[in-house]
């Protein structure tokens, strides 16, 4: 027979309590730095429910995929030419940039405020949602 050499099997080092107690410890420093992530300073705990419910229920147009939640979201500036939203947020660094129509959401922000959920791919900033500004 194989000697065990994975953190799950038995070992005669460690009792039984103290392996599951390993196991919890691994996987909560494995966990903690997904879930301080999202709010790493904690602006966003005292948001009210309605409107932290309306954050996570955000879904893009596009794809169907939930936009993220209030800590993801970025308050922008708008405007509308020629029928386009464009926005500027502080990851624009002030420029105006427009944002794609298949991307905007036209349910009604309970935030009030514009948002705007985005990413890097491949070095380009994409909008991944945009909720315009208005408030219901």
């Amino acid at each position: 027979m194989r000697p065990c050499v994975t953190p799950l099997c038995p070992a005669p080092i460690l009792p039984r309590v103290g392996r599951l107690v390993y196991l919890l410890l691994v996987t909560a420093a494995l966990a903690a730095p997904h879930a301080l992530a999202r709010d790493p300073d904690g602006r966003y705990r005292d948001v009210a429910p309605e409107i932290r419910d309306w954050f996570r229920s955000q879904k893009s147009p596009k794809t169907g995929g939930l936009c993220c939640n209030e800590a993801d979201g970025t308050y922008a500036e708008e405007d509308i030419r020629g029928g386009v939203y464009w926005t500027r947020f502080s990851e624009t660094r002030g420029t105006w940039i427009p944002v794609p129509p298949d991307v905007v959401i036209h349910d009604p922000n309970r935030n009030g405020a514009p948002v705007a959920w985005w990413y890097y791919d491949k070095g380009e900033l994409t909008i991944r949602c945009y909720a315009p500004g208005g408030g219901v």
